[in-house]
């Protein structure tokens, strides 16, 4: 009896679908200065620092994903041993479809908002079952201090 692989891709989609949130990613966008400013190669930032930017901030993209985030109201040092694997306490696993991963540009977000805090992207990886060609993304992320980008 072979593996039903469709069934599982399709069982995953469904999943996320049915109990997934959305979650919003943040990716940098590149800091304007006003022309002529003259600015510091080795920090990109004006030598005078009164001078304030006319551009900076985030782009984002709300993506419906599965999220695991073992312990939610512990922040110690533990790890969890959970279905995905095992997690430390203060990080979180978000599962996302390659497809809202490359059509919403998410190889350059550095931030993902998890129930109304920020986490750090630390590392995301291709992943799928059988020989076929990934098709979600498991991004591993960790708490951080301060909010959420906004306006």
């Amino acid at each position: 009896m072979e593996p039903d692989l469709d069934g599982f891709r399709e069982a995953s989609v469904k999943l996320r679908a049915a109990l997934g949130r959305d979650v919003p990613f943040f990716t940098p966008t590149p800091t304007t200065w006003p022309p002529g400013t003259p600015l510091d190669p080795q920090t990109g930032t004006p030598y005078d620092p009164v001078i304030q930017p006319l551009a900076s901030g985030y782009a984002s993209a709300a993506v419906r994903a599965i999220v695991v985030l073992p312990g939610a109201n512990l922040r110690a040092d533990e790890v969890i041993s959970a279905a995905i694997g095992e997690i430390e306490e203060g990080k979180a696993v978000v599962v996302v479809s390659r497809t809202s991963w490359d059509d919403n540009k998410l190889e350059d977000a550095t931030l993902v908002g998890i129930y109304d805090e920020t986490w750090e992207i630390v590392q995301s990886d291709l992943d799928g079952i059988g020989p076929d060609a990934a098709d979600r993304v498991i991004i591993h992320a960790q708490q951080k201090e301060g909010g959420l980008p906004g306006p």
